[in-house]
């Protein structure tokens, strides 16, 4: 009997464990979305008379221009949200109305993306019983409708801000929750690649406090990297890896992810754009490096960055440093510019208000 419930109780954690694995393995593929690239324009809208109407790629008339305005959320794709007035019907290429179980089915426009499609391309938003919920342009509903808003989380592709109950959280266009909804704001973090475009962008969470608004950290991944206690928060987009710039109580520090490189104990921490950090104390600025190690000591009155190092200077002394904060015999007046060959730099040289350029390998 006792061998009997050793072995239900083996079969038992064995299911679980591959529950939990097959959950993980989902909820990974559902953090992972494609944005579609749109390559063909197989859909246009024109207008006459005032009206708008649908014609294929090859100037054939596909909707009559009868229309107020149409909105194409995915030219490659024929569906059509055609409004008459405050109306408004979805229509495909044969004239069928489309998603007529909703009460109605709205675009999600993208909100500060330099795109000449200012649409998200696989999803709409429908409406029924006064709550918001996500649709597929294909027809497959991608979650219920239990929002009371939804619009696109700016400014990122692929991501969703959505409101309930005056809190606001995060889903992806697959319908993954990244962020619960129990805030009283969400940006992004603006992280972006070629590669990866806005998939792995962060979030920034607030809420309000008597003491104004605290900030917290969460990934893409949707874990809670930097917990809801700091007065400022800005991520460091130029470098891969999470490194956030916190500030509590009015002193800054840096951190990876949740572990902090430099104590909170400046008035301000500047990432530049070569990924030079430059912190200041009382007005007196120094260098510190992404591993946390202060390089240069706050004593400077400025530090500058020029193409790809930075001037230091104060009353007695001008200093050039690399971004790592190593001190350079070079001129103060010598800036030094990367070029498209890894090989080759730019050099400019100021002279008597007169600017020379020259070339040099990377060597100097």
């Amino acid at each position: 009997m006792k061998k009997r419930l050793i072995e239900i109780i083996a079969i038992i954690l064995i299911i679980v464990v591959i529950a939990i694995f097959v959950k993980n393995k989902i909820d990974k593929a559902q953090i992972k979305y494609d944005i579609a690239n749109v390559e063909v324009y197989n859909y246009v809208k024109y207008r006459k008379n005032e009206k708008f109407g649908i014609m294929d790629r090859n100037g054939n008339i596909i909707l009559q221009a009868k229309y107020s305005n149409i909105e194409i959320p995915n030219p490659e794709k024929d569906v059509f949200i055609c409004y008459d007035e405050d109306e408004s019907v979805v229509l495909n290429s044969k004239n069928e109305t489309l998603f007529e179980q909703y009460d109605k089915i709205e675009p999600i426009k993208l909100k500060n993306i330099a795109s000449t499609l200012c649409y998200e391309k696989t999803v709409l938003k429908y409406e029924k019983d006064g709550l918001y919920g996500l649709v597929g342009l294909d027809g497959n509903k991608i979650t219920q409708n239990i929002y009371t808003s939804m619009e696109n989380l700016q400014s990122t592709e692929g991501k969703l801000l959505v409101g309930k109950n005056d809190k606001y959280g995060v889903i992806n266009i697959n319908g993954k929750a990244l962020v619960e909804l129990k805030y009283d704001g969400v940006v992004t973090d603006n992280y972006y690649t070629d590669e990866t475009k806005y998939v792995e962008a962060g979030f920034i969470v607030s809420n309000t406090t008597n003491d104004g608004y605290r900030y917290g950290y969460i990934n893409y991944q949707g874990k809670k990297i930097l917990d809801v206690e700091y007065s400022d928060i800005v991520r460091v987009t130029e470098q891969k890896g999470i490194y956030l710039i916190s500030a509590k109580n009015g002193q800054y520090g840096l951190y990876k992810e949740s572990k902090q490189l430099i104590k909170p104990e400046y008035q301000s921490i500047v990432c530049t754009e070569n990924c030079a950090i430059i912190v200041e104390r009382n007005k007196q600025y120094g260098i510190a490096n992404l591993k946390g190690e202060i390089k240069v000591e706050t004593k400077y009155s400025e530090i500058g960055e020029n193409g790809i190092y930075l001037y230091a200077r104060n009353v007695r002394e001008n200093d050039v440093y690399d971004v790592e904060g190593n001190k350079l015999d070079i001129s103060f007046n010598k800036n030094v510019y990367l070029t498209g060959n890894e090989n080759y730099r730019i050099t400019t040289v100021l002279n008597n208000d007169v600017t020379y350029y020259g070339i040099e390998n990377k060597e100097g």
